[in-house]
């Protein structure tokens, strides 16, 4: 598929063209250019999330796919300073902490080339998953320890913290980094002692 796709005419002369032909559209998105860049890459470069959204909505499954130098689409996102994008391949599954084959993430990358807006998001989206593993840590130390290793009412604290946490998250996926610390901090406050016996106890 050419570069020449990344003028806007162009664009929605694609998504016309797709619409009358689902399946046509699909096989697109894997195929390359001159440059060898995927079209699924190029639209990602280029920001064209309408047309991502319209390759998944047709079943389109292939997001994760690894172009040149092992990047994938966050990756690229980066690099081009696509925050809101990134934001949205983070939640439709693209894995946000793959390795390209220098060792880079894509936070690594966005660091590099000084994309700012990307740099935050990335943050944002590291900080959101450290919550979401310390919620699933507390969850399996009250799965999986001895019914004598705490009591009653500190399992009670541990599990109204875990719900709390997990509630505020699906709730809040527009919330800011800042408020987002906020709330990972206070849930940290109330299970550190928690987490702190298990420590003692093993």
């Amino acid at each position: 598929m050419p570069s020449q796709y990344g003028d806007s005419d162009k664009i929605l002369k694609i998504l016309k063209e797709y619409d009358k032909d689902p399946e046509g559209y699909l096989k697109s998105m894997n195929e390359y250019d001159e440059m060898h860049n995927s079209a699924i890459e190029l639209f990602t470069i280029l920001d064209s999330r309408n047309i991502i959204e319209k390759a998944l909505s047709n079943g389109y499954n292939e997001l994760n796919i690894i172009g040149k130098n092992g990047c994938n689409l966050v990756h690229y996102a980066a690099m081009w300073n696509h925050a809101d994008l990134i934001k949205y391949l983070y939640f439709a599954g693209v894995d946000v902490y793959r390795k390209n084959v220098h060792g880079e993430t894509a936070h690594k990358l966005a660091v590099k080339y000084e994309q700012k807006e990307a740099m935050h998001i990335l943050e944002w989206i590291e900080c959101r998953d450290e919550f979401i593993m310390l919620i699933r840590l507390v969850r399996e130390i009250l799965a999986t320890s001895d019914k004598n290793d705490y009591t009653k009412e500190e399992r009670k604290i541990a599990d109204s913290a875990c719900l709390d946490g997990e509630s505020w998250i699906n709730k809040n996926k527009e919330a800011t980094l800042s408020m987002l610390k906020t709330k990972k901090e206070q849930i940290e406050l109330i299970v550190e002692p928690f987490l702190r016996k298990k420590s003692s106890v093993m």
